[in-house]
């Protein structure tokens, strides 16, 4: 291919966008989008428009209200244009826009103008293919690079993650360009294209979704009681059948809905996520600790630690936090039935050590610490750290064992830091900043990691889709895994692509 191929193949692509009427109108919302974050502001307390001109505060709008107001508000509305406006009905209207460009190729005078030229019929199919990924790519970089410059000029928010989102939205559409492309090759018309592309694109949704479902059921349904149960977790023959049609699909058809699920991956990534502790088995829950408190130093450790000797936190009072998980204990009662043991029993199987060992004086009930599951006791004088504790928790088939050794002062509650610039929320419209209204806890370092902590599931994983996202890894099983995900969309766009050349190449013109 010589440079002026090369300079026609360009112009071609480049008639084919610019002269297109839905791509100057995408094009006009999209600078509509990017001129109003320009002029509305997102300010620490309140939403400013026109530069003063209408001022709300946060408490009025109640867009996004988790978290903090500003930042909840911002992320939401780029969610909102990326994932919903852009990613859905931009895509749609996006493949309805350009499912012509192939047909026309195709059409009779056309045909014989173009394939007389010395030009591979299939380089020509891929000119039209990368015209349409023109299409997105320009309103894309022009929505995203245009919203984010205008709120890092406006509102003084930086958010160089939210720039993925271009890039997804780009890599969503170019696989369902090439299964249009596909069928304008084989059927030689532009509705056809559209009504096949959009439904894949709505079957793909829809069958990442019901597997999501399925796999998060299993995997977090639980025994309403500690009766055991032969069988509780197999699926019905019908559920059988159909998670394995759906894996079947997922297998083969391109992952859409796990563009978005990267992006805020990436994006969370770029923002530097919050110290945290996230532990698992494969993909099993193990253990998730989203803050750090204060005056514990976590030491590092994996599954095999917290199997193993334990989990270690040191204590800025002195001495340590022991977290262990072991197999939980199946008793018959006299009834002949099974069941596990609770946690208040291994609590109290525990106050009868220690009153055993050291006496009932030994023994100390902290005020505030109302739990049937923990024990609290002291040491003889002399002991290093005497001050202990022994808390119990209970969750499917294991059990926590969590233990300290630490001081008087190493248990006591320290309040946790709270930032100037931290909000709490608001008391009617007025914003309340908490360096005006503090938020503290009183509760000793083993009571917040007990309320806090989620044991055996993942506490910010309550829904399919966040139960998904947090496995969505690149080292995770290749149902989860990054690279698979991103592989079989590509492989499914190129063997799209193969299977239009090859028709192309048969067709007589």
């Amino acid at each position: 291919m010589n440079k002026n191929t090369l300079r026609a193949l360009l112009a071609d692509a480049r008639y084919q966008v610019f002269d297109n009427v839905v791509f100057r109108i995408l094009f006009g919302i999209a600078a509509l989008l990017v001129l109003l974050s320009f002029i509305v502001s997102f300010q620490q307390d309140q939403v400013s428009v026109l530069f003063g001109v209408w001022e709300f505060g946060y408490g009025e709008i109640a867009l996004f209200s988790s978290g903090d107001p500003r930042t909840a508000t911002i992320s939401g509305l780029q969610s909102l244009l990326v994932e919903v406006l852009a990613g859905t009905f931009g895509i749609l209207l996006a493949i309805a826009a350009t499912a012509f460009f192939t047909p026309k190729m195709l059409e009779k005078g056309a045909a014989d103008n173009l394939f007389s030229e010395p030009i591979g019929r299939f380089t020509l199919l891929l000119s039209r293919y990368f015209a349409g990924v023109l299409f997105v790519a320009l309103l894309s970089l022009l929505m995203v690079f245009g919203i984010q410059a205008g709120l890092a000029v406006s509102s003084g928010y930086h958010d160089w993650g939210f720039l993925w989102s271009a890039l997804t939205l780009v890599y969503v559409y170019a696989s369902l360009q090439a299964f249009s492309v596909l069928v304008a090759t084989v059927m030689r018309n532009s509705v056809a294209a559209i009504l096949l592309t959009m439904l894949l694109f709505l079957f793909t949704g829809c069958t990442n979704q019901v597997w999501t479902v399925m796999e998060f059921s299993a995997a977090t349904s639980t025994e309403q009681d500690d009766e055991l149960a032969d069988g509780a977790d197999e699926r019905s023959a019908v559920g059988e059948f159909m998670y394995r049609t759906m894996t079947a699909f997922r297998s083969v058809l391109p992952r859409t809905g796990d563009a978005d699920v990267l992006a805020r991956k990436l994006r969370r990534q770029l923002e530097g996520a919050p110290t945290e502790i996230t532990i698992y088995d494969g993909i099993e829950d193990v253990f998730f600790l989203r803050e750090p408190h204060p005056a514990l130093e976590f030491r590092g450790g994996g599954a095999a630690a917290i199997d193993g000797d334990g989990l270690v936190w040191d204590v800025a009072g002195g001495g340590t936090l022991t977290m262990v998980r072991t197999e939980r204990e199946t008793r018959v009662m006299g009834s002949g039935r099974e069941r596990r043991v609770t946690a208040r029993e291994y609590a109290r199987e525990a106050l009868e050590e220690v009153e055993a060992r050291l006496g009932e004086d030994a023994v100390l009930r902290p005020a505030g610490v109302k739990r049937s599951d923990r024990v609290d006791w002291r040491e003889p004088d002399g002991t290093a750290n005497p001050r202990r504790a022994r808390a119990f928790v209970t969750q499917g088939d294991h059990v926590f064992v969590l233990s300290i050794e630490t001081t008087d002062e190493g248990l006591t509650a320290v309040p946790d830091p709270v930032d100037e610039d931290d909000q709490v929320g608001f008391e009617g419209d007025i914003f309340i900043d908490s360096n005006v209204t503090p938020t503290t806890r009183e509760r000793d370092v083993l009571e917040w990691i007990l309320a806090e902590g989620g044991y055996g599931y993942d506490p910010d994983a309550r829904s399919p889709d966040a139960w998904y996202a947090r496995r969505f890894t690149m080292d995770s099983p290749w149902h989860y895994n990054v690279f698979v995900s991103i592989g079989t969309t590509l492989v499914f766009s190129l063997v799209m692509l193969l299977l239009a050349g090859w028709r192309l190449s048969r067709i007589d013109f």
